[in-house]
This record gives C-alpha cells, structure tokens and sequence, in this order.
C-alpha cells in the first residue's frame, strides 16, 4: 500500500512528510530485477518526487533524473499529477557495482553514478502557462 502523511508539531517549528511505496516498489521490480542497492535508490528517487508533488500549488509533474559514467547510467523518478508514479534505472552491462563499507548496502548515488549530473526538475502542465524549472547538481 502506497501512503503520504503530512505531520507538525503544535507550537513547533516542525512539520514533515512520511512516505511508504510499497506498491509501487513491488509493481517496478515486477519488470525488471535490480540488484538491492538500486531498488533502495529508486525507492529513495520514488519517495522524493512524491513529496515534492505533494507540495506542488499548480498541476503537473516532478522529475527526478541523474546521468554518470559508473554502474548507474541513468535515472528516472517522476510524479505526475501528484499521484501517478513511475522510475526506470539504467544500468552498464559489465556493471562493477560500488562497494559499501558497511552491511547495509551503498546508497551514496554519487558513487553509483561517478561523477555524474543530478537533475529535480518541476513541469508545469502546459494550461498553466507556466515555464519547465529546473535544477542541475553535479555529483562530485
């Protein structure tokens, strides 16, 4: 089951977003298997777009992209409509995969994707008038 739950703190400076996309996940890896670390970095790419949707005052869609030269080619996480999910992740053929230090698995993107481009995009739907707003990081 696929949840977002807004939270504050009365008289707090504090509020937040919660996401599980169980669903979701289970529906992505039903046409391809990624090995674990990439599953968990689309989930995190997922879970990221949702929220920032969430928070969206106009329609559209949040893109979340990423381009490199390491194992992680390139990603795709978007939102459309603050509702309707979909991610991709391409991955080299001849993947030599990160290695972690710790039992839990590598979730540092920059180290999937070697020197690679982080991209959050905002796509307004075109009745709004409204420019594409992009924002471009690279993962050093």
């Amino acid at each position: 089951m696929d949840t977002l739950y807004r939270f504050s703190f009365t008289d707090l400076p504090i509020r937040g977003q919660w996401v599980r996309l169980q669903s979701t996940l289970e529906a992505a890896s039903q046409y391809r298997a990624y090995p674990a670390q990439v599953s968990e970095l689309l989930g995190e790419m997922l879970a990221t777009v949702a929220m920032v949707a969430d928070n969206l005052k106009f329609s559209g869609a949040v893109a979340m992209q990423s381009q490199g030269n390491g194992a992680l080619r390139r990603s795709l996480a978007e939102c459309r409509d603050h509702t309707n999910l979909r991610g991709i992740m391409h991955l080299t053929d001849d993947a030599s995969f990160p290695q972690s230090s710790s039992d839990s698995g590598n979730h540092d993107i920059g180290a999937w994707l070697d020197q690679g481009q982080l991209a959050l995009t905002l796509i307004p739907d075109e009745e709004t008038g409204m420019q594409p707003y992009p924002g471009l990081v690279a993962l050093e």
